[in-house]
């Protein structure tokens, strides 16, 4: 599912890298090429304010663009500032990368790629190669960094200026919402939302449980943003392993909202009337699914288990608590309910004793209780 979600979005950019290799033109283990490059020709002035973060004069690379996704947001031609003493060392400064992030370094012409690093044997960045040729390089410690490269080397040197204790994310400009339908990726376009100007909103959107849906920026689609569900929205939506892609545990409509800033996802039911709930446990080694006990309340399941195991004899150590799953196989956290029936050991629980429980699971509220069948 992950691959048939993602591999159409970056189709176009991995083309132009396979195009690149097969020029030739990073010179593999030999080091890189190096253009000649001219800065009274290549340099153009930069004059908006997206990036800068020092009042030193900004330029753009006529030749070379420095591409990096930061939270799965895809930029290009990001501008620099010269070395006061050497100006064929550009400095991209204050720059704000997270674990997993990337960046490299592109000709206009997309024949080359360069992503070398004065230092190669770090903790924070590595730089990826296929078969010799220059890729990317991969940011494996959060922190704020400040990259200098020389054109006459096309080699990058670093500095890890420090953590990042509050987090700064690039405000992307636009979002669509993206899933998986009949092998192809669906998109709906989302619109600035008319009360907060940093979020963008789609309302009234149906989803399903068990399909991953993934936010894009438009028409290019080469940017997946990696967002963080907000506390108050996780019982209707949560992050996967995916860290691009979340999954909603009810089937229904829904109001989605995304802000551009802070890169948080959070979700109103738009119908509450026409929510779909699914509830699945483990059990003799298959996964079976439950009803709802009453169709007037679809979010309500019980399940009667019996607890076989009492170590000793002293109902001291029993069976645990049986785990419930929506339908992508993704476990529901509950709260559970203060029970003499059940005691606890770092955060999971079990039954103090055997015998025959009737569990009731509350999915919309996401809690859960225990009470002893007779």
């Amino acid at each position: 599912m992950k691959n048939k979600l993602i591999c159409g979005l970056f189709t176009a950019f991995y083309l132009l890298s396979l195009s690149a290799c097969s020029f030739g033109g990073n010179g593999g283990s030999s080091g890189p090429y190096v253009p000649s490059i001219d800065n009274s020709v290549d340099l153009k002035d930069y004059s908006e304010d997206k990036y800068k973060t020092s009042d030193d004069k900004y330029y753009l690379s006529d030749y070379i663009s420095f591409i990096m996704s930061v939270k799965g947001y895809y930029q290009i031609n990001i501008p620099f500032t010269l070395d006061k003493n050497n100006d064929n060392l550009r400095i991209y400064d204050d720059m704000y990368f997270y674990e997993g992030d990337y960046f490299q370094l592109m000709s206009k012409d997309y024949r080359y790629i360069w992503a070398r690093l004065k230092n190669e044997k770090t903790q924070y960045l590595t730089p990826l190669r296929e078969q010799g040729e220059d890729i990317q390089v991969d940011v494996k410690v959060s922190g704020i960094y400040k990259i200098v490269l020389d054109i006459t080397t096309m080699v990058m040197d670093f500095t890890y200026k420090s953590a990042i204790e509050t987090p700064y994310y690039y405000p992307f400009e636009d979002c669509e919402i993206g899933t998986l339908v009949d092998g192809k990726v669906s998109y709906s376009s989302m619109d600035v939302n008319p009360s907060n100007s940093d979020e963008f909103v789609i309302k009234n959107y149906e989803v399903t449980s068990g399909k991953l849906y993934s936010f894009y920026n438009k028409f290019t689609h080469t940017s997946i943003y990696k967002l963080t569900v907000e506390e108050n929205s996780k019982e209707y939506v949560s992050n996967t392993m995916f860290d691009t892609a979340v999954i909603f545990n009810f089937d229904g409509e829904f109001n989605i909202y995304v802000n551009c800033k802070t890169y948080s996802l959070r979700v109103e039911v738009s119908d509450p009337s026409i929510l779909v709930y699914h509830c699945l446990t483990y059990k003799d080694g298959e996964f079976i699914t439950l009803s709802p006990v009453d169709p007037e309340v679809p979010y309500v399941f019980e399940y009667e288990y019996e607890a076989t195991s009492d170590v000793g004899g002293y109902g001291v150590v029993s069976d645990d608590l049986p785990k419930f799953y929506n339908k992508a196989y993704q476990e529901y956290v509950f709260t559970v309910e203060e029970s003499s029936l059940l005691g606890s050991y770092e955060g999971s629980y079990y039954f103090k004793k055997k015998g025959f429980y009737l569990i009731t699971l509350d999915l919309f509220n996401l809690t859960l209780r225990v009470s002893e069948m007779k």
